[in-house]
């Protein structure tokens, strides 16, 4: 008997114990659910019951009731749930509809992380909104639209392209780690994209996704070097590219300052930058006692030999294949201390100081702000430079000055010559009395654009200059060139105000701080809705009453447009890809947002054309530009080599379609009444002089 007492009671105490820890989990709500228990246990259950969105199952606590969505996508309401249902649920499905098993779904940014079922289906406490995420599908933050305890995702497979570099060369070797390059094919510069590996059987990938489009690549190692190779990649695969990798060549001479002397302890290496693209060797090199060096992993055609030493200014020499033998010079650093002459009066806090070598030191062109009192300290190479005072839209007369090796130089600088002025007062609140203006006007933010020079048909967008009202309100901008301009003021709590047509001589404005709504839009693909939306996107809103543009959203990954606006009645124009929504925007008073509004997209209209120059010939690499008469869309491109030229998903209207000369006159130009969904042929033939 003693011996089978001893089992009997080890077994009773396992029983408390669960059962004492059962308690413990189901009261601080970590144990999962009966009906999250009983899909585990039954998984086939769980994953045959919804195949697509129209079969998804939602369960709110433990005693929902599992019902499909609505055919719009939109859930059906659920039986109601008990006392103890806090979760909502999380329903992910891929782009045809099947349920997503272990996506991870992330209450807010770094909240609490559940993984999805087999039905797609994740139970959590959310806040406003959840992150989801899924290896070889692009994440997505989604929203949970007032009190629903449901939401519904559709992930996009990850369609960018891979590039893998396949290394060629009989001095490839396993062990060489391999130094890759990736830029965007562009005229002009930019940074590069970098990634390491290791050429096992001179294969390497790298590792980050890219957009689909045409890039310069390029690789070396410590002994090899490959020429710059253009590739074009596409959407959804991976490109192979074969990289002829070759020996390098060794490359001597000597780092001197500006009057001969050798420089000791310059680091030296090389740069290649064919059409603004960019990479470096592996090794660097100091100078000798001698100011000499060598660097042996040049590889042949143009590079840069570049030197850089604390204290003195970046140098850099072009060399070809056939030099051997480079001379590199620094400049070392001065000191430029002035002053702005104030005397005629301010108008200068927003300006800066611009500096440009004129004499062939290494730094283009520097520049510093102003500080309180119009002084302004500036360090540059040593050397010949020329400096002016600038602000937004103007600059004011240059001066040469000459910064001498180590040491300061002192000048005085002349402002922008007096243009127009705009002052005014901001105020917040109902009066106009200054015993109504707290502290919230003061904290304003004032924004003055110069309207387009050419309001028709303007290359760019308008420039901005950014002032701050004082305690009582006021602000000022003075020494703007004539013209017209608009003056956005915007407060704290959603408060804005705006004026328009401001000029062209000096005006006085009064601006009040109106309060304003949050408008929340979602532009959906038809028939397929909660798809995350293609690239490019675009969103103006205009004035409905003279077609001004109000403000330029932007367009989220899942189509959503989040904009803060003063009551009133909008239209807004939306593009993504070649497929547009527009339409008219009712923003009421009364309320602190509005409701969220779906806009259907439709495909847009296509312009495509040829330009001809006066004997009826192509014009190849010349730039089209497009714009829409009234509320006014802009869309520029390059005819090809065969003088054509496309504008896709362009939003109806009536189009102005021309080619301009430097000195912004138009030289070709062609009119167009676009509908939605149609193709247009033009052809642009020379303006009559």
């Amino acid at each position: 008997m003693k011996r089978t007492r001893v089992p009997v009671l080890l077994a009773l105490s396992v029983l408390v114990v669960g059962a004492i820890g059962l308690v413990v989990r189901t009261r601080d709500g970590s144990e999962e659910s009966d009906a999250d228990a009983s899909e585990r246990r039954n998984p086939r259950r769980a994953g045959t019951e919804a195949t697509d969105l129209s079969g998804a199952r939602a369960h709110d606590g433990r005693t929902a009731k599992r019902t499909p969505p609505a055919a719009d996508g939109a859930a059906v309401e659920s039986v109601e749930a008990d006392d103890s249902a806090t979760k909502h649920t999380v329903w992910v499905v891929d782009e045809h509809g099947v349920p997503l098993e272990g996506a991870s779904v992330t209450s807010g940014s770094m909240g609490p992380t559940v993984s999805t079922d087999r039905a797609g289906c994740a139970s959590l406490r959310i806040g406003r909104a959840c992150r989801i995420r899924k290896v070889g599908f692009d994440p997505i933050v989604a929203d949970r639209d007032g009190d629903s305890d449901s939401i519904y995702v559709r992930l996009r497979r990850d369609r960018r392209p891979r590039l893998v570099f396949k290394l060629t060369g009989d001095a490839v070797t396993d062990d060489d780690e391999v130094h890759m390059w990736v830029d965007r094919d562009r005229e002009f510069g930019g940074d590069s994209l970098q990634d390491f590996g290791w050429a096992k059987g001179g294969v390497v990938e790298f590792s980050e996704r890219l957009e689909p489009g045409s890039y310069v690549i390029a690789a070396t190692t410590l002994s090899l070097a490959s020429a710059p190779i253009t590739v074009e990649l596409s959407e959804d695969r991976t490109t192979d590219v074969t990289v002829p990798m070759l020996a390098t060549r060794a490359v001597e001479g000597i780092v001197r300052d500006v009057r001969g002397a050798p420089i000791v302890d310059a680091r030296v290496s090389w740069e290649a930058r064919p059409k603004g693209y960019g990479w470096q060797g592996n090794s660097e090199k100091a100078t000798d006692t001698t100011g000499r060096f060598t660097i042996d992993d040049v590889p042949d055609g143009a590079v840069d030999v570049v030197a850089a030493l604390e204290g003195f200014e970046r140098g850099r020499t072009p060399i070809d294949g056939g030099r051997a033998d480079v001379v590199v010079v620094l400049r070392r650093m001065g000191i430029v201390a002035g002053r702005v002459n104030l005397a005629d009066g301010g108008g200068i806090r927003e300006a800066f100081v611009e500096a440009t070598s004129i004499d062939g030191a290494v730094s283009p062109a520097a520049g510093t702000s102003l500080h309180a009192d119009g002084t302004f300290r500036l360090s540059v190479a040593e050397g010949l430079w020329k400096l002016r005072v600038v602000n937004e839209f103007a600059a004011g007369n240059a001066v040469d000055v000459r910064v001498p090796p180590g040491a300061g130089v002192d000048c005085m600088l002349e402002p922008p010559a007096r243009g127009m002025t705009i002052t005014g007062r901001v105020f917040f609140g109902a009066g106009s009395d200054e015993s109504d203006w707290p502290d919230a006007a003061v904290a304003a933010w004032i924004w003055i654009a110069r309207d387009p020079l050419d309001p028709a048909f303007p290359d760019d967008a308008p420039r901005t200059l950014t002032v701050r009202p004082d305690g009582a309100g006021r602000f000022e901008a003075s020494r703007l060139p004539l013209g017209t301009y608009s003056v956005t003021a915007s407060g704290p709590l959603e408060h804005r105000a705006r004026a328009d047509g401001i000029g062209p001589e000096a005006s006085e404005i009064t601006l009040r701080l109106e309060e304003s709504m949050q408008v929340r839009l979602r532009v959906l693909e038809p028939g397929r809705p909660f798809v995350p939306i293609p690239t490019p996107r675009r969103a103006i809103v205009y004035s409905s009453s003279d077609g001004r543009v109000v403000s330029t959203p932007n367009v989220g990954n899942e189509g959503d447009v989040d904009e803060t606006l003063r009551p009133g009645v909008y239209r807004v124009t939306i593009t993504v890809g070649n497929h547009v929504a527009e339409g008219p925007l009712l923003v009421g008073e009364g309320s602190s947002s509005t409701e969220r509004t779906s806009l259907g997209l439709a495909p847009g209209a296509k312009l495509s054309g040829i330009v001809r120059d006066a004997g009826g010939l192509p014009l190849a690499k010349v730039r089209v530009g497009a714009r829409r008469a009234k509320f006014a869309w802009n869309a520029s491109t390059e005819s090809d080599a065969d003088g054509r030229f496309t504008f896709d998903g362009l939003p109806p209207g009536t189009w102005r379609v021309r080619v301009h000369e430097r000195d912004d006159h138009p030289t070709h130009e062609a009119i167009v009444a676009a509908e939605r969904g149609k193709s247009y042929d033009v052809e642009l033939a020379p303006l009559a002089k």
